[in-house]
């Protein structure tokens, strides 16, 4: 095979038409729609409600973690009356986290002394549930290659309480939600509510969206209705949850890297292997030739699919809210990757959506979900 015969091999093999695209937003729509009226689907409808009070003094300090698939972020914060104070922040690399061993001692490691309250932001599936007040969350599995051994079926909240009293001989209490969830949170106000949407497109996706007064968490980086890559196929082959995850497994960032230099590897050109899907939008960037043509084709087949969903979601809520919806966004990938929202753009405008939606211009909303957990909605 000679080399543009390469290249044009696998443009159309990973940029799917128009029709094919139609028809991945609408099984979108239907899992969600089979999700919410406790049907099997690929995706979920985890209903959220969002303590409306605060036990927070004060004058107190508190601090909010945030955990993604990579990025590690903490606050220290301070309850001034109607408002807060961010005192300090900080951030970190994230270890694997192959098990609730190594989950737990990383938030010790990062755990101020003279907190009582944590609030934890984390970017894994949880089953909601109303511990002493406070949101907390049953693991439901890990994703984005982390495996967090041993916690699958606990409360976070509780396990990261009921370890630094045995470690430390500490009590602190301990709120947890889904990142969308902290997302929605930090943006959405009882006007809002019904217009907002929470969308995570980074090292995983994800989206959240608000109903009847309740933040719903879609866990929509399990949609399988999704054609897999001959890459894709080995990725999740190889991945620590083969079968699951498959849209994460074909949009996330954890992962398009890796389906170039799967190709590369099969083919032989002269493409040198990445180490992140940051590489892979420099590369895009640089337009110089075959590997920058394949990493743009993989990141424009990203964009279209991730398309798929926003725009499902826009069907699936006109059913009930009128008027154009926000989409509260967050992701290195949506934000730093190689023209991603034109493409985006490009493909919610094929899907005749582009005029009933609007994408905030904020980003980082990640300490101020979190903030936004422990104070409540009052």
């Amino acid at each position: 095979m000679v080399y543009n015969d390469f290249m044009t091999a696998y443009f159309d093999q990973l940029l799917l038409p128009p029709q094919e695209l139609l028809s991945i937003k609408n099984s979108f729509v239907q899992e969600i729609q089979d999700a919410s009226r406790g049907k099997e689907s690929s995706v979920s409808f985890l209903r959220h409600t969002i303590p409306q009070t605060s036990p927070l003094k004060d004058g107190e300090t508190f601090q909010v973690m945030t955990i993604g698939g990579s990025v590690f972020k903490t606050a220290l914060v301070k309850k001034q009356r109607n408002t807060t104070i961010v005192l300090s922040e900080d951030d970190d690399a994230i270890p694997t986290f192959n098990s609730e061993q190594i989950f737990i001692e990383f938030i010790v490691k990062h755990l101020v002394p003279t907190i009582t309250y944590l609030s934890l932001n984390l970017a894994y599936p949880l089953d909601p549930v109303f511990r002493n007040n406070l949101l907390d969350g049953i693991f439901v599995r890990g994703g984005k290659e982390h495996r967090f051994d041993g916690l699958i079926g606990k409360k976070v909240g509780e396990t990261i309480e009921d370890f630094v009293f045995s470690r430390l001989k500490r009590k602190v209490w301990v709120t947890v939600a889904n990142d969308t969830v902290c997302l929605f949170i930090s943006e959405a106000t009882t006007q809002t509510w019904d217009t907002t949407v929470a969308g995570i497109i980074g090292t995983g996706t994800n989206y959240a969206i608000g109903m009847n007064g309740q933040v719903i968490n879609l866990q929509s980086g399990s949609f399988n209705k999704i054609p897999q890559t001959p890459s894709g196929k080995i990725i999740d082959q190889e991945s620590i949850n083969p079968g699951k995850g498959m849209t994460d497994k074909e949009i996330a960032g954890a992962y398009l890297f890796r389906h170039f230099n799967i190709i590369a590897k099969e083919n032989n050109p002269p493409f040198s292997p990445l180490a992140s899907t940051k590489e892979l939008s420099q590369l895009a960037e640089k337009n110089d030739g075959g590997a920058s043509q394949l990493a743009q084709i993989i990141l424009e087949r990203s964009a279209s699919l991730a398309a798929c969903q926003i725009a499902g979601i826009v069907e699936f809520k006109q059913q009930t809210t009128r008027g154009p919806l926000t989409f509260v966004m967050e992701g290195a990938l949506f934000w730093e990757g190689w023209q991603y929202k034109a493409m985006l753009r490009k493909y919610l405008k094929m899907f005749g959506v582009d005029k009933s939606i609007k994408f905030s211009p904020i980003r980082h909303h990640s300490i101020r979900g979190g903030i936004k957990l422990l104070l409540g909605l009052s």
